[in-house]
């Protein structure tokens, strides 16, 4: 170590190295251009850029999603906010890694990022980026339902609301049909979290864990829930 510690080439070598490894890509004129349509801080792509190559995309709440919506006056409200996001896809197995790296230092410069579309490894993620503090926005303009179960958008997110006060939950991934979030806080009863948990997404037991007890340990294990309505 002192041998190494005495040549100068050694220093020029981490520098470079150090140099190499902290340089983002560049914007491209392409996301430039998205800056300009979206509104959305410069640092914020300039961020992303360091962590992928993808193509940058706009993604705009569509009116035909209002159906979703329990009444006119939810959907109006949040329309009215012409919300934009920007989408780009990375690799499954970097995704939630992305979350992690990304998720709290764009919360503070007023940006939420998640996962709108997991495609399990059979093709990219795709991670979408909101310029808002409120992070029941991303359930909104995903339009996130369970309307196979008389469940609209609002109905879903007063209910995640009521856990988020006991539990302290944070979305990972949000769809038009499916949820996860990271628990804070495990329920102390957590079998009576679960019996909840079935009673309000009956799929994420009787079309996966297969019983409450199974979805309790899977819970306890991952720290996390997933549901979803088909």
């Amino acid at each position: 170590m002192r041998n190494l510690i005495r040549n100068p080439g050694f220093f020029i070598f981490l520098i470079l190295v150090g140099t190499t490894c902290n340089r983002s890509s560049p914007l491209t004129e392409a996301d430039l251009m998205m800056i300009k349509e979206t509104g959305f801080d410069q640092e914020i792509l300039q961020e992303i850029r360091f962590y992928t190559n993808s193509v940058f995309l706009l993604s705009e709440f569509s009116p035909d999603q209002a159906i979703y919506y329990e009444d006119s006056v939810y959907y109006k409200s949040f329309q009215s906010k012409h919300m934009k996001g920007i989408i780009f896809n990375t690799e499954t197995s970097k995704a939630r890694n992305l979350i992690k790296k990304l998720g709290n230092k764009l919360k503070q410069k007023g940006y939420m990022i998640y996962i709108s579309d997991s495609n399990y490894g059979y093709a990219p993620d795709q991670l979408t980026i909101l310029r808002t503090t409120d992070k029941y926005d991303m359930l909104r303009f995903e339009a996130t339902h369970g309307t196979s179960y008389g469940l609209y958008t609002e109905d879903i997110i007063r209910k995640l609301q009521e856990w988020d006060r006991l539990y302290e939950i944070d979305f990972i991934a949000v769809g038009n049909d499916f949820i996860e979030a990271h628990i804070t806080k495990m329920p102390i009863d957590i079998l009576g979290f679960c019996s909840e948990l079935y009673s309000f997404c009956p799929d994420i037991v009787e079309q996966g864990t297969g019983t409450i007890d199974n979805l309790k340990n899977e819970i306890l294990k991952t720290g996390k829930i997933y549901l979803w309505w088909n």
